[in-house]
This record gives C-alpha cells, structure tokens and sequence, in this order.
C-alpha cells in the first residue's frame, strides 16, 4: 500500500477514534461522569480545601477538560495507534516505531491532523 494512503488512513483513523469519545452520544456517559466527578469535588471542597483535596481537584479538572478535547484525546490515540501499528495489517508498512522520537513524531502528526480536520469540520472547542 502507499504511503500517502496509509497516511490518510491513519489520520482518519485517529480523527474517527477521538471523536467517538469525545463527541459521539456513546461515550457521553462517561464524559457526564468525568464532569459531575469534577463539579461535586469543587463544590464539596470550596468551603475548606486541603492540600490533597487541591490536587484532586486539579486532576479531576483537568480529566473533564480532556474528556471533551478532541486535539488532547488524539494525542493518546495517535500514541497507541503509533505503538500497536506493527501488529495493524494496514499501518505496518509505514508506521514504525523504534524509538522514543519516533513516537513523539506520530504523536505530533496525530494531534496537527487532528486539530487540521476539528478545524475544518467545526469540531474543534
């Protein structure tokens, strides 16, 4: 297979598994859950916060944040995409991952597909 098309099926792939779980009705439990998590803790703690209550704050602040980005998400599909591809028929012969600059590679062409397509289509926030 060519290289430019298993790009391209790369990059949907990538686009395609990070908005299922980030903006598809089926992952929407989850990101309810990771919200109401976040907003009963900053409720909960606003009246007299502890130093582990702040990072558990933080955490659960950021988690609800990733949940619903769909840039950030695909920089954690593009990396297991990236990792598993020499077990992935279609990706094998292009994507290879010997190293640590390799990952970081695929994990950046990841994210700017990504961000270039949520621009494109409006999905990104």
């Amino acid at each position: 297979m060519e290289l430019i098309t298993v790009l391209l099926i790369y990059s949907l792939a990538v686009y395609g598994i990070a908005w299922i779980l980030t903006k598809s009705k089926l992952f929407l439990f989850y990101r309810d859950i990771s919200h109401s998590l976040y907003v009963s803790r900053r409720d909960k703690d606003y009246i007299n916060p502890t130093k582990i209550n702040k990072i558990f704050l933080a955490v659960s602040q950021e988690w609800s944040y990733l949940s619903e980005c769909i840039v950030c998400t695909s920089v954690w599909v593009g990396a297991l995409l990236s990792i598993t591809a020499s077990q992935n028929n279609v990706l094998q012969s292009a994507i290879v991952v010997s190293n640590g600059l390799d990952l970081l590679t695929w994990v950046g062409y990841s994210c700017a597909t990504t961000w270039l397509i949520a621009v494109t289509v409006g999905d990104a926030d």
